[in-house]
């Protein structure tokens, strides 16, 4: 509706009637509950596929950098707790005490523009955006860049892949480690 200029007023009903806009609001929300509880989450308005389908295909992605992302924080975290717990007081706990506020106290938008600005745009060491060089094409039967990358057998698919996928991991791993 927001995007459509000159709309007829025919059109206009027709738009109300297939989103149920033109019944109380009772109804509404009772046709929406539904549908939850159907499983039913309605359909994308940008590609006009069920929501659902849409969820499943990007999902592996989402796992993929939550899982890498929680790897990093794990491997960091634990040794950085260790040091800080063995030098109680001194200067490598102030340190990574401080280190650890300034981590936990920046918003997650703001530490991402940061580290794409660094290493994206002033040193050129990772890629700004994507999953993969568009160097690479072969089908990501299982969804997860890093392993479709591996089985293309393609030189260089899984270092891309890597590279595309390690500002993201340190961005979201951020969050975890400072705690």
């Amino acid at each position: 509706m927001a995007g459509e200029r000159g709309m007829t007023d025919a059109r206009h009903a027709e738009l109300m009637a297939q989103f149920g806009f033109d019944q109380p609001l009772l109804v509404q929300y009772w046709d929406y509950l539904t549908g939850l509880m159907q499983g039913d989450l309605g359909t994308s308005f940008k590609t006009k596929k069920p929501v659902w389908d849409e969820f499943f295909a990007l999902f592996p992605a989402t796992l993929e950098l939550s899982v890498c992302a929680i790897v990093f924080a794990v491997v960091l975290g634990i040794p950085a707790g260790i040091v800080a717990a063995v030098k109680r007081g001194k200067w490598p706990d102030q340190m990574l005490m401080s280190t650890a506020l300034v981590g936990y106290s920046m918003p997650i938008f703001w530490w991402a523009l940061l580290l794409i600005i660094l290493f994206s745009g002033m040193l050129g060491w990772t890629p700004v955006s994507g999953r993969i060089s568009l160097m690479f094409f072969f089908p990501t039967d299982t969804g997860f860049m890093l392993i479709d990358s591996l089985r293309s057998g393609q030189d260089g698919a899984f270092a891309s892949a890597v590279e595309h996928l390690l500002l993201p991991t340190i961005v979201l791993g951020t969050i975890p480690l400072a705690v």
